[in-house]
């Protein structure tokens, strides 16, 4: 199995194949303290991201191999140096037009596990001059890993099309 069918399985089976004889009942409590785990993780990967440290993200706040799924279609990394490489790309123009930092007003986490969750919300992009570059949407999927929590998967979208979680 190539890599991108392993993640695109990976992340399909996170959704779809959590049976009720293995799903693991989390505590409130401990619900509350992933989703603030997430949530600093999360926050540190936008500082990373708007400081333009591409060595951050893909070292700290990616897990390589990474899916990305966009209009364009999937795009796997598979180490952190492609990682890296990919946000470089990114940043690169963002940079040139005056970018200065994203910011998720209102993100929705869902707890899943407790190894995975998801990060969902309309980010905004603003320059340096306080305008707004753009409004986006994004769907991030973590994982707990022995470094803490990391992005496995990130889906770009329209920024109407945010994922809510029932609790």
């Amino acid at each position: 199995m190539n890599v991108v069918a392993w993640l695109l399985t990976s992340v399909a089976l996170t959704y779809v194949v959590v049976s009720p004889v293995t799903a693991q009942q989390l505590s409130a409590d401990r619900e509350r303290t992933i989703k603030t785990q997430v949530k600093a993780a999360f926050d540190q990967y936008y500082a990373w991201f708007s400081a333009g440290r591409s060595d951050l993200v893909a070292e700290r706040a990616y897990q390589a191999p990474s899916l990305f799924l966009a209009p364009t279609g999937p795009d796997v990394r598979s180490s952190s140096a492609a990682v890296r490489a990919r946000f470089e790309a990114v940043l690169k123009p963002l940079i040139a037009d005056g970018y200065v930092r994203s910011e998720m007003p209102h993100p929705s986490i869902c707890v899943l596990n407790e190894s995975t969750a998801t990060v969902s919300g309309r980010y905004i992009r603003y320059r340096k001059d306080g305008s707004v570059m753009g409004e986006f949407g994004g769907i991030y999927i973590f994982t707990k890993t022995t470094g803490g929590w990391r992005i496995v998967a990130l889906i770009n979208h329209d920024p109407s099309k945010v994922l809510g979680c029932s609790d």
